[in-house]
């Protein structure tokens, strides 16, 4: 399935630059309806025709915040901010989401990769006549999840 999302345009080319391996949301009823190995498409703020697709690779559910900032801060967040602290004070700044949104509904992290489209190349035996053999080529674009195909 998959899904559709805005993200701010600093966060969206982190994730361009394959830098941003998580995506921090509120646990509402939308985000519960995401699955492992569905698709995110995240849709630049600024201009929403520049799109991004995710593949989701895991998520993690947290109570806070704080907790959801806390288990991966020094990968996610260190680059951008000193502390914990500053981290959950600059997502209520910048109003992403209340205090009351998230003790409602808890916090979600997926873990996310970008999404690949593969070409599968096959090629069949059609017809042997005098010791000829015509061969077939095709070629077929495949929108696969897994990562180990075949």
């Amino acid at each position: 399935m998959i899904h559709i999302m805005k993200i701010n345009d600093n966060a969206f080319e982190r994730m361009k630059k394959g830098i941003k391996k998580r995506e921090y949301r509120v646990n509402d009823e939308k985000r519960k309806l995401v699955r492992v190995e569905d698709i995110i498409e995240f849709q630049k703020i600024s201009n929403q025709e520049e799109k991004i697709q995710m593949d989701v690779k895991g998520i993690n559910y947290f109570h806070s915040l704080n907790d959801a900032i806390s288990l991966h801060f020094d990968e996610d967040f260190s680059d951008r901010y000193s502390n914990i602290e500053s981290t959950v004070n600059s997502f209520y700044q910048k109003c992403y989401y209340t205090k009351e949104e998230i003790e409602k509904n808890g916090m979600v992290a997926f873990e996310i990769k970008k999404h690949r489209i593969t070409h599968a190349n096959a090629t069949a035996c059609y017809l042997k006549k005098d010791n000829k053999v015509l061969m077939i080529k095709f070629s077929k674009k495949m929108n696969y999840l897994k990562e180990n195909f075949c």
